[in-house]
């Protein structure tokens, strides 16, 4: 009886060692590995502003602009492609390319134009979006922000507008929008103003070689623009709708909150830096007589 009693408290001591072992021991990486990280931007003030507030009251140093309609369904499903696509890149590990492989079609490849001596994209090839839907509807951005139907006073042109900066974040401060990834892309008009060696004494290469924008400061304030596209892609994901904003920076507004007001940027140039406000992806191009052109990163 001793003996018996004996071992079963040795039984018992050993499943005991088992049991903290197991519950101590890591998750595997790959099972870590699969869920995407949260980040932390300098610009999460400035965007979170932008995403929460009632459309017809966005924040003071911002104006909505009337953006292309999204209810197509195969708009809405190419959204949500891009959201789950960009939501990959913050997976730990992530192959870039093969995370978003499927938004463009690299079988169709071709040279962004250039003009002289001026090459306004950052890669010798670029491919059009993968979904037509979403190349019609991402030119719509582009005419909303500048153009004759725009009513803001820039233009699409290689001096003015031609580009936008892609990117995607899932922040971690606001408990509200936990679980949400959200896809941004920020525009910037007026790139080249002319060479004045009163208005503007900046040279800034090839590309501002016979520039027609004429630099006005309360213009360039305003020169950024912003689209803003959120979705839940955690366990709680639904279907619901994506509902995508678009809006007007007023870079010479001040908030007094630091970090929103050093996101605006600074004159004389105001340029907004996407990489405040979540991971960069790529660029996105556009000049009338092209297709809209995507160059994505293969890395970082």
């Amino acid at each position: 009886m001793k003996h018996r009693s004996l071992l079963l408290l040795a039984l018992a001591a050993a499943l005991a060692v088992v049991a903290v072992s197991v519950s101590a021991s890591p998750v595997p990486a790959s099972a870590s590995a699969a869920i995407p990280k949260c980040t932390t931007q300098e610009g999460d003030t400035f965007l979170d502003a932008l995403i929460k507030a009632p459309a017809a009251r966005p924040p003071k140093y911002a104006r909505a602009l009337a953006a292309p309609a999204v209810a197509d369904p195969k708009l809405q499903q190419a959204l949500r492609a891009l959201v789950t696509a960009a939501t990959q890149r913050l997976v730990p590990e992530a192959n870039a390319t093969a995370a978003t492989a499927g938004l463009v079609d690299r079988t169709t490849q071709f040279a962004f134009p250039t003009f002289g001596r001026c090459v306004l994209s950052s890669a010798a090839l670029v491919a059009p979006w993968q979904s037509p839907v979403l190349e019609q509807y991402v030119l719509g951005l582009f005419e909303s922000i500048a153009g004759p139907r725009a009513g803001t006073g820039l233009t699409l042109s290689p001096y003015d507008l031609w580009h936008a900066h892609l990117m995607v974040r899932r922040p971690c401060r606001d408990p509200a929008l936990a679980g949400t990834t959200t896809v941004a892309l920020v525009f910037h008009a007026l790139e080249y103003p002319k060479l004045d060696a009163d208005a503007f004494p900046y040279p800034l290469g090839f590309c501002q070689a016979n520039s027609t924008v004429v630099y006005s400061p309360r213009a360039m304030a305003q020169r950024n623009a912003v689209w803003v596209a959120s979705a839940r892609t955690d366990a709680s994901a639904t279907t619901a709708a994506i509902s995508p904003r678009l809006y007007l920076i007023d870079s010479d507004t001040r908030t007094g909150v630091a970090s929103v007001d050093d996101t605006l940027g600074e004159a004389p140039f105001y340029t907004m830096d996407e990489a405040r406000l979540g991971v960069p992806l790529g660029d996105v191009y556009y000049v009338p007589g092209t297709r809209v052109a995507v160059n994505l990163r293969t890395s970082g």
